[in-house]
């Protein structure tokens, strides 16, 4: 008989997560998922970088099932052991802050989420440069958190960032669009209406262009 720690068991464990995921029946695939990190625990100690990956993973399946703080407590399990670690993978580090900000974006805590965004922005434009559309997203969502949190100036230079960007490529006219529409919204919450009104018919102006109308 096989011991409970003994990898085939763990990757039994796995293999049944899996299994219940690929049904969609994702409350049951956590279930093992967790089992199986339960084990690698014992095994290797709550620190373990292989564990990081793991905690995203089923961090990930609770925003799914809109569980936001199981899946909050989960990305903040893998950040913790991630900023352990004297080695890790940028990219997927970076992922899991832009997921633990998405969960506090959607709990209404954008206070939270500008750190963890801010943090993802530096690693990420050495990833995939300065000048990409992924980064022109971000910066859109940094000046989404900044809007919601009160900050309009903050808010603005983020949104005016992305729209610079977006504005350097092909086929992006909705997104600088949305941009103007945003910075609008901003201008108007400080009661600059002239400057709201401004934003406003620029993005209006593309979108007749755009759809022909």
């Amino acid at each position: 008989l096989l011991g409970k720690d003994h990898a085939d068991v763990i990757r039994t464990y796995n293999e049944m997560g899996n299994a219940y995921l690929y049904q969609q029946m994702n409350i049951e695939a956590i279930e093992y998922y967790k089992k199986a990190l339960e084990i690698r625990i014992e095994k290797l100690g709550k620190d373990h970088s292989s564990l990081a990956p793991t905690y995203h993973y089923i961090g990930s399946i609770y925003f799914l099932e809109g569980q936001i703080n199981e899946a909050i407590s989960s990305f903040e399990s893998a950040i913790e052991i991630w900023n352990k670690c004297s080695q890790q993978d940028p990219l997927v580090f970076s992922g899991c802050l832009l997921d633990l900000a998405r969960c506090f974006m959607n709990k209404g805590l954008a206070y939270k989420a500008i750190p963890l965004y801010l943090q993802a922005e530096n690693i990420k434009i050495n990833i995939v440069g300065k000048n990409s559309a992924e980064i022109a997203n971000l910066y859109s969502w940094v000046g989404t958190a900044y809007l919601e949190n009160r900050q309009f100036k903050e808010a603005i230079n983020y949104y005016e960032k992305a729209r610079q960007i977006f504005n350097n490529r092909e086929n992006s006219q909705l997104e600088v669009a949305l941009l103007y529409e945003k910075i609008g919204i901003c201008y108007s919450s400080e009661n600059q209406m002239e400057k709201a009104l401004e934003y406003h018919q620029k993005a209006s102006e593309i979108r007749k262009k755009y759809f022909g109308k």
